[in-house]
């Protein structure tokens, strides 16, 4: 469902189809942030008998998994875009990743508190990218 944003966005805006890079990079961001906030809600999730990815893997290969993702993510961003804040975007989203994930030993979800600063975090970053969209045309 979340693929169709770009065709319906040309569509209401007139505009030429983007590049395959930009819905390949769609796919990557939409992948990872339905595993990221999966791994928000895996005890809730868990409790109401639900089969999510986050609670068939588990919070730690979840994570790991994510890693990976985002990892990937990065190599493809810098390969095919020379948009700066489009690479810092990704390398910040791994980085409060490992901030989140660690201390590895631990398999207890975030806190709240913590959940609250990677959506805000991540959403300041999203709302910085957006205007460099807007400005520059980073997917072109």
């Amino acid at each position: 469902g979340y693929m169709l944003v770009i065709p319906l966005s040309c569509a209401l805006n007139a505009a030429p189809r983007p590049p395959m890079r930009a819905w390949l990079h769609t796919l990557f961001f939409i992948v990872r942030s339905q595993l990221w906030i999966q791994t928000f809600d895996i005890e809730t999730d868990e409790q109401a008998g639900r089969k999510t990815t986050a609670v068939l893997l588990g919070l730690k290969p979840s994570q790991c998994t994510l890693a990976a993702l985002l990892t990937g993510e990065i190599a493809f961003v810098i390969a095919s875009f020379d948009t700066v804040a489009l690479h810092l975007f990704s390398i910040f989203s791994i980085v409060l990743l490992l901030i989140q994930a660690l201390p590895l030993q631990s398999i207890v979800k975030p806190s709240p508190a913590a959940v609250y600063a990677t959506f805000g975090l991540l959403g300041l970053g999203g709302y910085i990218l957006l205007v460099q969209v807007w400005l520059a045309g980073a997917f072109r």
